[in-house]
C-alpha cells in the first residue's frame, strides 16, 4: 500500500469549480463498507483546509499524517470542508466501493 499511495490524486472540490458553482461543504454517505485502507477510502490530509494550507504541492504523494477515512457500515456519513485536500484511495479489495458526494452551500 505505501507505494501506491504516492500515486494518489491530491485535489480540492473547491478548485475545480467557477464563481457560478459556489459551495461551502461536502457531504459523503458511503453506501458500502470501506473497513480497511486497502479498500478505496478517501484519504484526506487533516488541516489543509485552514489558511495556511497543507504547505504540499497538491501533485506530492502521501506524508505521514495523511489518513484514511474509513467506513465501518453501509450509510456512513462524512462533512468536510470545500477546501480540504484529499484523493481516493486504491481499491485492493475485492469489492467496489460505492458513495455518493454533495457539494452543499449554507443558506
Amino acid at each position: 500500500l505505501p507505494a501506491l499511495l504516492h500515486k494518489l490524486t491530491w485535489h480540492t472540490d473547491a478548485g475545480k469549480y467557477n464563481d457560478k458553482k459556489r459551495f461551502d461543504f461536502v457531504v459523503g454517505v458511503f453506501l458500502s463498507p470501506i473497513r480497511s485502507a486497502c479498500d478505496g477510502c478517501l484519504w484526506v490530509r487533516p488541516g489543509s483546509h485552514m489558511p495556511a494550507g497543507s504547505g504540499r504541492d497538491l501533485a506530492g504523494g502521501a506524508a505521514d499524517d495523511d489518513m484514511p477515512i474509513l467506513a465501518p457500515q453501509a450509510g456512513t456519513v462524512i462533512v468536510f470542508h470545500k477546501d480540504l485536500e484529499h484523493a481516493g484511495g486504491p481499491n485492493l479489495g475485492e469489492c467496489i466501493r460505492y458513495a455518493c458526494y454533495y457539494r452543499l452551500r449554507f443558506a
